[in-house]
């Protein structure tokens, strides 16, 4: 989460030069080196003739929607709003996916996912009414 708040701190500056979509894409030309170096050493665990094309399929739509398309958005986001609004919003990604394993896979909600949703959008009613949303 360090991380991610400096990224989008840091990012704000340089939005007002360059659009979301040209960020994201020199931020992941940056970043994908460098993953990948840190992966090598796992790759020899891997049968890669065992993975099957829709599993291929599976990681370049993951990549590119689930991840390429959503730094996007993530960057537009703080452009328009400012990272710390941006930040407060991405808390609702775990009701999302609660929202998601219930509607999709038919996962129960228990008494700690109600609790933690109540604080999450309780959190971001108090944040969001705590200070103006920058034009």
């Amino acid at each position: 989460m360090i991380l991610l708040g400096a990224y989008t701190a840091l990012n704000r500056p340089a939005l007002d030069r360059v659009s979301p979509l040209a960020l994201t894409f020199f931020g992941l030309l940056v970043a994908l080196p460098l993953l990948h170096a840190l992966a090598v050493p796992y790759y020899g665990n891997v049968d890669w003739k065992a993975i099957e094309l829709p599993v291929w399929g599976a990681v370049v739509f993951t990549g590119a929607l689930g991840t390429g398309l959503a730094i996007v958005w993530w960057n537009a986001s703080v452009r328009a709003v400012g990272p710390s609004t941006t930040g407060v919003y991405g808390n609702i990604v775990p009701i999302v996916a609660l929202g998601s394993g219930v509607l999709l896979l038919g996962e129960p909600i228990g008494t700690a996912q109600v609790l933690g949703t109540v604080l999450i959008i309780g959190g971001v009613l108090v944040v969001r009414r705590s200070k103006p949303v920058m034009a």
